[in-house]
């Protein structure tokens, strides 16, 4: 009987079990992600429509290609950085930051040769700004199309600080370099994370996207300056779940929005409280619980572009 609601990252939650993944080691390899994700855009869309079914065939395949998709070994490194976030705020220059935690290793044993897995510890970087309210930078990335990036820093970072190959064909040479990071660079204005706010933080559904150079349309007298990352021996952050408890203290059920069975608009169309989660908010390797039992989106709203 075919799955009316299938549920991708659950079963790559499993598979990370069954494959002896620990949470606090690397996480999924590249062929793991791409090549699961590639099954569910097979089995889900058909002319760019959305299909409502996908076989207990197709989720087998994901499987065995999650299984075969290699370990890792060899090369791995890890280090912390600061996310700096740099605004202007009534005339004087501000900068609001957080730290997080980036482990890259190297997959060895693939199918399709090496590969690269990584994992990030974190949450999102709180901006308060006082009685106008607060802003947040996800981990994460949407782009126009709806897609978004889960691992956004996973590989923004390494970019910023010069590392030119994808976090799949890392050289020897790449974890050398990685080891050895230091200093202060800044994101290209073209590849930022993605800024967002409530109308109302108690209520998940007032989640709205902001386009960090037009914060001032929202927030007056506030003016974007640039995203910095900056190499820190400094203790992770973790102060969210104190400001908003309900994105720790999860249930069975999402407190944020979802479009009614049957109806459920494209990516693109969709405001991002309709495709977002409360793990959302952190890294992979900070995520907090959620019940077994909880019924997450359809597929279709999880796909995320592979990191370049």
């Amino acid at each position: 009987m075919p799955l009316a609601e299938p549920q991708p990252l659950i079963l790559l939650r499993s598979l990370a079990r069954i494959s002896n993944f620990r949470q606090k080691d690397a996480y999924f390899s590249h062929l793991l992600k791409s090549g699961f994700i590639l099954m569910c855009q097979l089995a889900l869309y058909a002319d760019g429509k959305r299909t409502k079914l996908i076989t207990r065939r197709a989720i087998l395949v994901g499987v065995m290609v999650g299984l075969l998709s290699g370990c890792t070994g060899g090369e791995n490194v890890d280090f912390r950085f600061r996310t700096i976030v740099r605004l202007i705020v009534d005339g004087t220059p501000r900068e609001f930051t957080n730290v997080m935690e980036l482990k890259i290793a190297r997959v060895t044993h693939s199918l399709i040769g090496m590969g690269g897995s990584s994992m990030l510890s974190g949450e999102a970087l709180r901006i308060d700004l006082g009685s106008r309210g607060n802003i947040y930078v996800l981990p994460l990335r949407r782009y126009a199309d709806g897609q978004i990036s889960y691992e956004f820093f996973d590989w923004a970072v390494p970019k910023a600080f010069g590392i030119k190959n994808g976090l799949g064909s890392l050289s020897d040479q790449d974890y050398k370099d990685l080891r050895l990071l230091n200093g202060r660079k800044r994101l290209s204005i073209k590849s930022l994370p993605t800024f967002v706010a409530f109308t109302n933080e108690n209520e998940a559904s007032s989640l709205y996207q902001l386009d960090p150079w037009d914060i001032e349309r929202r927030f007056p007298g506030v003016h974007f300056i640039s995203v910095d990352v900056e190499i820190t021996d400094a203790p992770i952050t973790e102060e969210l779940g104190k400001h908003l408890p309900w994105l720790v203290n999860l249930s069975e059920h999402t407190a944020f929005p979802r479009d009614p069975p049957g109806h459920q608009r494209p990516m693109r169309e969709s405001p991002i409280a309709y495709v977002m989660l409360e793990e959302f908010f952190f890294g992979k390797g900070s995520r907090p619980y959620r019940p077994p039992q909880f019924k997450r989106p359809s597929t279709l709203k999880l796909l995320s572009r592979v990191s370049p």
